[in-house]
């Protein structure tokens, strides 16, 4: 089997997709036991490496996850709403899971920022809810004790990451 044939139409397919059409990437593969190229791609650009460790993480995920996994962000409320005058006295509260894909426009229209805080905005109206304490974003479900933001994030990512966590 031609693995290296394989890989040169899969590459073909990747620089061809309009997601890719204005990045810039490089790819070296080398024989693990002879340690000559087998094929390569803007060797000498200089760039910073791809965390590709997300596959290893995809990968625990769908093992430990399953497919059907989904994600739940949840909107909740405590306190009293004052049917009159909709004063929430207590606080809404966004309880995260780690959705990678939430607020992202990588997606669809379902995931970005804009469409989700819309849908909240709704809900939060739903329950009759116009004025609160204040709003919490939740994160409890991890214990942080320091930032999450690593030196060297581009500021592109960072908004991305920051999002995760909900």
């Amino acid at each position: 089997m031609d693995h290296i044939g394989n890989f040169s139409n899969a590459w073909q397919q990747f620089i061809r997709d309009p997601h890719v059409a204005h990045a810039a990437y490089s790819m070296t593969i080398l024989d693990g036991r002879t340690g000559s190229i087998l094929f390569e791609h803007a060797k000498d650009l200089g760039l910073a490496p791809a965390s590709t460790l997300k596959t290893i993480t995809a990968a625990a995920a769908l093992h430990y996850l399953g497919s059907d996994y989904t994600y739940e962000t949840l909107l909740q409320y405590s306190g009293k709403i004052d049917t009159v005058t909709g004063f929430l006295d207590g606080y809404i509260y966004i309880v995260g899971s780690g959705d990678p894909s939430l607020g992202s426009w990588r997606y669809n229209e379902t995931t970005t920022a804009d469409f989700i805080i819309q849908k909240w905005v709704e809900a939060i109206k739903q329950a009759g809810i116009r004025k609160c304490r204040g709003i919490i974003g939740d994160t409890s479900r991890w214990n942080y004790t320091k930032t999450i933001l690593i030196d060297g994030w581009t500021w592109n990512d960072i908004g991305y990451v920051l999002i995760i966590i909900f």
